[in-house]
């Protein structure tokens, strides 16, 4: 007795999960090329699905994490300055580090927004462990050791990085 199908379309004998059926030449080849897109779009987006969360939602979590970065990073600047060591490197750069822990999309925007608020808070970690008042600092901001510009251009570079993502 042969197989058929759920339409009662007779098969032969063999097992319609196995066969092949060439086109028949009422079917059109465009509808062909349009099924194998479809077939490679829904490829593409099985190994790259979406990404679920908004943007506004994804950016705020980024800025909290860089914020907490940013408090570890003056932490561990005053723990390591009490034993000697002087990184005046690891604020800016635990604020990128922090900001790109959650990043699922890359952010050119949200990288400078890091690398600035880097700077700003490498040159608040240097001020707040120096003895001169806030205008006073700024305004001998320019009479600095040239390590510590390096220091600093370290941490904002880190930062930048680290905010942009992936």
């Amino acid at each position: 007795m042969a197989d058929t199908d759920g339409a009662g379309e007779d098969r032969g004998g063999v097992s319609s999960e196995n066969t092949w059926s060439a086109p028949r030449g009422n079917e059109d080849p465009a509808d062909d090329a349009g099924k194998a897109g479809r077939i490679a779009e829904a490829a593409r987006r099985e190994k790259f699905p979406r990404r679920g969360i908004p943007w506004p939602q994804e950016v705020a979590i980024r800025l909290g994490f860089a914020a907490a970065g940013g408090v570890l990073g003056y932490l561990a600047f005053w723990g390591l300055l009490t034993q000697g060591l002087y990184a005046l490197a690891i604020p800016g750069g635990l604020l990128g580090v922090g900001a790109g822990m959650y990043a699922r999309r890359r952010s050119t925007a949200l990288g400078v927004v890091c690398g600035a608020a880097a700077l700003v808070l490498g040159l608040m970690t240097f001020w707040s462990f120096s003895s001169y008042g806030l205008v006073t600092f700024f305004r001998n901001l320019h009479r600095l050791s040239t390590f510590t510009y390096i220091m600093l251009a370290i941490g904002t570079l880190v930062g930048y990085w680290g905010g942009r993502g992936r």
